[in-house]
């Protein structure tokens, strides 16, 4: 869809004070620019032709529109995140890929998943880690972008994806006491499916 035809679906919010993240941020009247919202004056552009995914000031826009789905779970897939995966993966200076298969193994893309440990959304991050962050795990935009902050600050202390994957699966803890990848296989496990999934989407 357009941008045009996309300013007329879901509900307006009166004002950059009132988004939360996901919302759209329209540009112009008619519409012909949109981004998605990510809280703190921030959204995600949404790239023209030449141009690649960027985090940006949201500026003044002409609109906002809130829009809900009545299952997120059955609508959510990969190919409607990219560009949340891309400009979470360029902000926080992440290998291109990773993001997205650490969402494929973690909960098959779906935002409405909750593990037996009690890790939610599709990054499956814990609630006191969300707390923590200040963000809703169960929102894909902000998972998805917490997901980023914790896999880059555990790649730049660990220094390779393999042990930043460990700490992400078993926690920081986990990893130093072992002096590299913990001996459980369900994190050993863990791993290898997610660099398998990434290096075959790449």
């Amino acid at each position: 869809r357009t941008a045009a035809e996309q300013s007329n679906v879901g509900t307006p919010v009166s004002s950059i004070s009132q988004a939360v993240p996901g919302d759209l941020i329209f540009y112009g009247s008619p519409a012909d620019h949109v981004g998605i919202y990510l809280g703190n004056g921030l959204m995600v552009n949404a790239p023209e032709t030449g141009q690649t995914v960027s985090v940006t000031q949201v500026g003044t826009p002409t609109s906002i529109r809130h829009i809900t789905s009545p299952s997120p779970s059955a609508t959510t897939t990969a190919s409607s995140l990219n560009s949340t995966f891309a400009a979470a993966s360029s902000y926080y200076n992440l290998p291109p890929g990773l993001l997205s298969a650490v969402a494929k193994v973690e909960s098959n893309y779906n935002p409405s998943a909750v593990s037996p440990a009690g890790a939610i959304g599709i990054m499956q991050i814990m609630p006191s880690t969300a707390q923590g962050m200040g963000i809703n795990p169960a929102d894909p935009v902000q998972a998805i972008f917490a997901a980023g902050q914790l896999l880059s600050e555990k790649l730049n202390h660990f220094g390779s994806v393999p042990l930043a994957l460990a700490a992400y699966n078993a926690g920081d803890g986990a990893v130093e006491a072992a002096g590299g990848i913990p001996p459980y296989q369900e994190t050993q496990n863990y791993i290898s499916k997610v660099i398998s999934t990434w290096q075959g989407g790449n």
